[in-house]
């Protein structure tokens, strides 16, 4: 699990990244869904998290 949870804090980290550039939006949006399904197999496991990302629809 620790794996994991260096995975959505590197995650995050791209995201913030690639938001800042309007090229890579597409790249933004496969990104926040790994996230998504990163933090859901988290809370999965009984690891609560912060902060965690808008879910998807």
């Amino acid at each position: 699990m620790d794996d994991l949870k260096k995975v959505v804090e590197h995650l995050r980290g791209l995201v913030a990244l690639v938001k800042r550039h309007p090229k890579l939006t597409m790249i933004g949006y496969f990104l926040e869904m790994a996230l998504v399904e990163a933090e859901e197999e988290l809370a999965r496991h009984g690891y609560r998290v912060t902060n965690p990302s808008p879910q998807k629809h």
